[in-house]
């Protein structure tokens, strides 16, 4: 009985000490993940406007090597 209350003592002790650990690093990295989060934003918001700009650059890159074929 006592393997088994100091293995429950020894669980309990690894996981509370790494739910502190997880804690401490989200907390002491706020800007860094704050950042990661509003570049991932912003990528997932544009994502409209790149295809947009792609298919224009990709039409007038086939218009002049049509008329350059000319």
């Amino acid at each position: 009985m006592e393997y088994a209350s100091n293995s429950a003592h020894w669980s309990w002790g690894l996981v509370s000490s790494m739910v502190a650990g997880g804690v401490s690093l989200v907390t002491g990295h706020t800007w860094e993940l704050a950042t990661a989060a509003v570049g991932i934003l912003l990528w997932t918001v544009t994502e409209p406007l790149r295809s947009l700009a792609i298919r224009l650059f990709s039409a007038v890159g086939y218009f002049v090597y049509k008329w350059a074929k000319l």
